[in-house]
């Protein structure tokens, strides 16, 4: 679906279900391994292989 805003005169752009998310990426990580850990839970994170 593509959109116009006459008032902005630009149409509209989907910038992605992760666009809020990617600018603070390591806090969220950081956040929900506190949160596992406080549950109870060993945490190990390793980087995703480039593929």
């Amino acid at each position: 679906m593509i959109s116009f805003n006459p008032a902005r005169k630009e149409t509209y752009v989907d910038l992605g279900e992760d666009y809020f998310d990617k600018p603070k990426e390591q806090s969220i990580v950081l956040y929900s391994v506190r949160r596992l850990e406080n549950l109870g839970y060993n945490v190990t994170i390793t980087e995703p292989n480039a593929s």
